[in-house]
């Protein structure tokens, strides 16, 4: 987001602050609903809310791509750090009810280093020219 947010405030004619925004409520929202998230789980079950977490952040990223406006992709964004939080505080638990006890260290380690490299320059600046582009076009 943070490298083609200049194309993007561009193309939908937001100014800066609007812009800055949209970076900043992904992350509110990833941060404000992390600790819920990982209650309902415990209540309603991991595998449900990692499942509507995975899906709201698929539908929202869809959202982001089809924003006409500065609100609507703000409020896209909101609803996919929502989707974030709840598919984060479920992955975990997830995965140490899969793997025994001897195994919980590689698996974590793997999730944890999937989700570092996930975020990337290359991987966005990719995403940015092949799939934003294209719906703008």
């Amino acid at each position: 987001m943070v490298i083609g947010l200049p194309a993007i405030m561009e193309d939908l004619r937001i100014p800066i602050n609007i812009g800055m925004w949209t970076i900043s409520a992904f992350y509110i929202m990833s941060t404000l609903y992390l600790l819920p998230a990982g209650r309902w789980s415990d209540m309603l079950g991991t595998k449900r809310i990692f499942l509507c977490g995975l899906t709201l952040f698929t539908i929202s990223t869809a959202l982001c791509g089809l924003a006409y406006s500065g609100a609507t992709l703000i409020g896209a964004r909101l609803l996919q750090g929502t989707g974030a939080a709840m598919a984060m505080a479920s992955a975990t638990p997830i995965l140490i009810r899969t793997f025994p006890p001897i195994r919980w260290r590689e698996s974590t380690r793997c999730w944890h280093s999937f989700l570092a490299k996930m975020p990337s320059h290359t991987q966005g600046h990719f995403f940015l020219l092949r799939f934003f582009c294209y719906f703008l076009t």
